[in-house]
């Protein structure tokens, strides 16, 4: 029988396209390589990790599901060593955003000859994605679910074609929320917007305390996003009218009760 899958494993899961073969990086004990091969999905999986404690256990899970056929077990770093080709997704999950990115750097010709990336990283999401758009890969698809009180992004990308042309830049708010999710505006996002701004209001608070150049213009940039999450959660013609805009922050957005910008600016009295 499959493994049940975690609420944030299902939502990796959910984005990998059929495929002839699986390649999972950091595949822990390998229950989503089992899940998609148990289920068809995929013809057969190799699964990669690090560390041999896990490897030992994702053995033993992939004998019980009697799938040692179809699913190969190796003691890797990242896609080093790979061959990929247009019949393999690689997935990257349960890891950091740079380490992510650096797993793909170090193998970019394994990365750029692969079908598909579905990756979900821990944290340090904005600096995946810019990484993504600047070495030619094009986020087709972000799913943002909650599990066990936590936030997730799941992400599906792929190598651009070299007559492809890039999207533009990813402008901060962005590179923070997501370009497809504040497209398609899924129901979770207001809250995961709203919890963003709580982290951006308490670095706020600790840059108001230091005076140096840098500060200030940390603190201005974090205002700046601030309000516009605020014209994102509270005021979506705002919000509308910002993107379309050439630059800079909507005017008169509707403000939380947080009493951030009640905060000093760095280097005044105020």
């Amino acid at each position: 029988m499959p493994p049940t899958l975690s609420v944030r494993l299902a939502a990796v899961a959910g984005l990998v396209p059929d495929c002839r073969r699986l390649i999972d990086v950091g595949t822990d004990h390998a229950l989503l390589p089992i899940a998609l091969v148990a289920a068809g999905r995929c013809a057969k999986a190799l699964a990669r990790d690090l560390r041999p404690g896990p490897v030992a256990v994702a053995r033993r899970n992939v004998a019980r599901a009697r799938l040692s056929d179809r699913i190969a077990m190796e003691i890797a770093d990242g896609l080093e060593g790979l061959a990929c080709t247009r019949d393999d997704v690689v997935v990257v999950a349960g890891l950091g955003g740079l380490e992510t990115a650096d797993i793909l750097d170090r193998s970019p010709t394994a990365a750029h000859s692969a079908r598909m990336l579905v990756l979900q990283p821990m944290k340090s999401l904005p600096d995946l994605r810019r990484f993504l758009q600047r070495s030619w890969f094009l986020v087709e698809r972000e799913d943002l679910v909650r599990d066990t009180g936590r936030f997730y992004i799941a992400l599906r990308c792929r190598p651009l074609d070299p007559q492809e042309r890039p999207e533009p830049v990813l402008d901060e708010l962005e590179a923070l929320l997501g370009r497809d999710l504040l497209a398609r505006r899924p129901a979770l996002l207001k809250e995961y917007a709203a919890w963003i701004r709580r982290r951006l209001e308490k670095e706020c608070r600790g840059l108001s305390r230091s005076d140096g150049p840098e500060d200030r213009t940390g603190f201005s940039e974090r205002q700046a996003l601030i309000a516009r999450i605020d014209a994102l959660t509270y005021n979506e013609y705002a919000f509308r009218a910002d993107r379309t805009a050439a630059g800079g922050v909507p005017k008169g957005p509707a403000r939380g009760k947080s009493g951030l910008h009640r905060a000093r600016v760095p280097g005044s009295s105020r």
